[in-house]
């Protein structure tokens, strides 16, 4: 049994691994993005999509209350996007994290 087997049976390889980084150096304030992620909970696979406006895009600390050094902080990147109902959400990437451009920024 090869784990390229086990991983297609369970889910695992439905989304192409990312680079985090380039992703959100790609991305501008005003374009407008869809973002699909898988949540995995046990056996158990979601995926999640997400579609709207970039309206920030920031570095965010985890908040993990250790005694830690502050460059050692762990933090991950989030985007604040605006729904096509006016909603507001916060999306936090991971390497799973796949963005799509709709359009250019405007």
């Amino acid at each position: 049994m090869s784990l390229s087997w086990l991983l297609e049976v369970f889910g695992l390889m439905g989304l192409p691994r990312t680079d985090v980084q380039a992703i959100v150096e790609s991305l501008r304030p005003g374009q407008r993005i869809r973002v699909t992620q898988r949540v995995t909970i046990g056996f158990k696979i979601w995926t999640t999509t997400v579609t709207g406006t970039v309206r920030d895009i920031h570095r965010q600390t985890l908040g993990i209350h250790t005694n830690r050094v502050v460059q050692d902080e762990p933090w991950v990147e989030a985007i604040l996007i605006e729904k096509d109902d006016g909603e507001l959400t916060t999306v936090t990437l991971d390497e799973n994290s796949v963005v799509e451009p709709l359009n250019q920024a405007v």
